[in-house]
């Protein structure tokens, strides 16, 4: 959700360098963009590795329910979404 955000902001400022008529404009817009970039790759890796902690999560016959815990779970009770999506399925 957050890299889609973010190549929003970078294809509008391409469209913004098809405009631009100083060379410094279009290096500055060109930085800009490859910055952009960076950080949507970056926010779609951490966006893959969110965990839930197991002891909130309850796998049922028909249905996963996830409760929601405001406080950090210790790290070794924590498993990423994918794997107990998984072995729910």
């Amino acid at each position: 959700m957050l890299k889609e955000k973010i190549m929003s902001v970078h294809h509008a400022l391409g469209e913004v360098l098809g405009n631009a008529k100083l060379e410094s404009d279009a290096a500055l817009l060109r930085l800009c963009r490859q910055n952009l970039e960076a950080a949507a790759e970056m926010a779609e890796n951490m966006e893959n590795s969110l965990e839930i902690p197991a002891p909130f999560l309850a796998v049922g016959a028909d249905k996963i329910e996830v409760k929601v815990n405001i406080f950090p779970a210790a790290s070794n009770l924590c498993r990423p979404l994918a794997a107990l999506m998984k072995e729910a399925m």
